[in-house]
């Protein structure tokens, strides 16, 4: 009893000596945080030092507001004092124009020291104080991003890559097209106008100064003619640069020699100069997991004529199709007309994945997106090709014609699963269904879904017929067909599209190949719709449901009538 009443005393006296020396503080003007820690008060400092969101970032930029290194110092001593002899809150650099001046970029060096360096720079026009204001500090650099180099300023930055970098593992270099040209906007130029892809800058890259690069990313920028490769590099993002010295079979054998290379990007990469010069196929690295090319499809084509990459590799092919492209001489007309598969060799056997592609899933909603997208998966890996249009005609711009692209492309594919949204503006020949149709035997389910802005123009018209005739030889297209996805849109037209249905239904059961399960959705994308319209829908689904089950269900083995977007994702429902 004794014991526990005498701890209990020095409980009571501990806590009153506590709430003395806190009142005792705040009389003396000592606010409670500054009895925290140093440390805690320092991770205070460094979640008010976080980036700012975008816009927040515009707001501070565009109302002149004070930043965190001009806010924090200035509340006290004790806050200025722990700020200053903290490194890590000043080893995150942002200078040059907008950002923090000179003054304050060598302030910012100082007191980060010894710590390693996150730089980021907007190069001005007169870039040689702040390069000379860095250069003592190059070897702790960790990650530089430059966001702007301006011809006038290549040598003073080659310079500064020519010293060691034993700690630098990223390099970003940015080139905006508009800091080429003095543009406001890139858009409004004409094709005469456009020359934004000259080799602004030359990365001189050797491995003995960076021997822990492990990622470089340059735009308008280039290898310089000589480079080494780098053996722990993991991504390489190289776009807008047409004219690089750097020949692309040199190139190629520098990337093939970055044995730890994971992912590399190439947007409008190319070497004009030697463009013509056939190119010797190259191995690109094991470790290769994702490989993208976007440009016009002659340097698509020319490019994957020149490698070749382990079954394990994504490949992501943009096609451009841009009338302002200052190396396209082809007609636009000629450009909007180009299939998917135009960018392939005609040899394709060294692109292994489009032979083991098992799902297609093809998106031709041009107006919405203004690209068309094909998206083939051979279990973990993806094949992903793209049409993008990028000139001011992208409301004219055909859809390209997906039966022979199929065909030409996965032909040999064991192809189980194919799925086709977004109806364009064209519709496909039956010899073209026929045709693409016949090369997938193993096909278990197909879904023809969309939206038609005509209904004149319905493509899935020729679909069904192609669907519903039978091959020269007498055989079944699609014979294990197990599910098929179709939607009506508009009630207008559910008995047109009812009996186009019917017909190929009762010509395969007819042949004794009856199709065991159909979906039927009502439903457009809700951004295509209006409230109004969505509710009237709703009240006519039932009577729209009936006409399609009376007309449907004696020549099917189930019928599935739903009125959501998502019907056809999950066959199993």
């Amino acid at each position: 009893m004794g014991c526990g009443t005498a701890d209990h005393s020095a409980g009571i006296k501990q806590e009153a000596k506590y709430s003395l020396r806190s009142c005792s503080n705040n009389q003396l003007g000592v606010p409670p945080v500054n009895t925290l820690p140093v440390e805690l008060l320092v991770e205070i400092f460094q979640w008010v030092q976080r980036p700012s969101p975008p816009w927040d970032m515009w707001q501070m930029l565009f109302f002149n507001l004070p930043r965190w290194h001009q806010v924090l110092p200035a509340v006290c001593s004790h806050w200025r004092n722990v700020a200053y002899g903290c490194p890590a809150l000043w080893s995150n650099i942002e200078a040059g124009l907008e950002r923090c001046g000179l003054p304050l970029l060598k302030a910012f060096l100082a007191r980060s020291s010894p710590l390693p360096l996150d730089v980021r720079l907007d190069l001005p026009h007169d870039a040689s104080p702040y390069l000379e204001a860095l250069r003592p500090h190059i070897a702790r650099f960790r990650s530089f991003i430059i966001d702007r180099v301006l011809p006038e300023n290549g040598e003073l930055l080659r310079s500064l890559f020519d010293a060691p970098m034993p700690l630098l593992e990223n390099i970003t270099i940015y080139c905006s097209q508009d800091d080429l040209n003095g543009l406001e906007e890139v858009e409004n130029t004409s094709q005469d106008d456009m020359d934004i892809y000259d080799e602004v800058f030359q990365l001189p890259v050797d491995p003995r100064r960076f021997p822990r690069l492990t990622s470089l990313s340059m735009t308008t920028c280039g290898l310089k003619p000589g480079s080494i490769a780098l053996p722990n590099v993991r991504r390489l993002n190289l776009e807008d640069c047409a004219w690089m010295a750097l020949r692309m079979s040199d190139f190629l054998v520098f990337v093939a020699a970055c044995d730890r290379l994971e992912e590399l990007r190439l947007s409008r990469y190319r070497d004009m100069l030697g463009h013509a010069q056939p190119l010797t196929p190259i191995m690109l690295p094991a470790t290769m997991r994702k490989l993208t090319i976007e440009d016009s499809p002659p340097f698509i084509q020319r490019i994957l004529r020149s490698i070749k990459v382990v079954p394990t590799t994504n490949l992501d092919i943009k096609i451009v199709i841009d009338p302002r492209d200052p190396v396209e001489f082809r007609p636009l007309e000629e450009m909007l007309h180009d299939q998917l598969s135009i960018v392939f060799p005609e040899d394709k056997l060294h692109l292994d994945i489009l032979r083991r592609v098992d799902t297609i899933r093809i998106d031709l909603s041009v107006r919405r997106y203004h690209e068309c997208r094909l998206v083939g998966r051979a279990g973990d890996q993806t094949i992903t090709i793209t049409a993008a249009m990028r000139g001011e005609d992208v409301w004219q711009t055909p859809t390209p014609d997906i039966t022979r692209d199929l065909v030409d492309l996965f032909r040999f594919a064991h192809l189980v699963e194919l799925t086709i949204t977004g109806f364009a503006e064209r519709s496909f020949s039956k010899e073209g269904w026929m045709a693409a149709l016949g090369c997938f035997p193993f096909l278990q389910r197909l879904a023809f879904v969309g939206h038609i802005s005509y209904p004149a123009i319905d493509p899935r018209k020729d679909f069904l017929l192609a669907l519903g005739t039978p091959q020269d030889n007498g055989s079944e297209r699609c014979p294990v067909l197990q599910h098929l996805a179709l939607n009506s849109q508009d009630p207008e037209r559910d008995n047109v599209t009812a009996e186009q249905i019917r017909w190929m239904l009762n010509q395969r059961k007819y042949r004794g190949s009856i199709l065991p399960r159909l979906f039927i959705g009502f439903k457009d994308s809700p951004s295509l719709v209006d409230e109004d319209r969505r509710a009237a829908d709703e009240a006519e689904l039932p009577a729209r449901s009936k006409l399609f089950r009376d007309l449907l269900r004696p020549a099917v083995g189930s019928l599935n009538c739903r009125a959501d977007e998502d019907f056809f994702r999950v066959w199993e429902d």
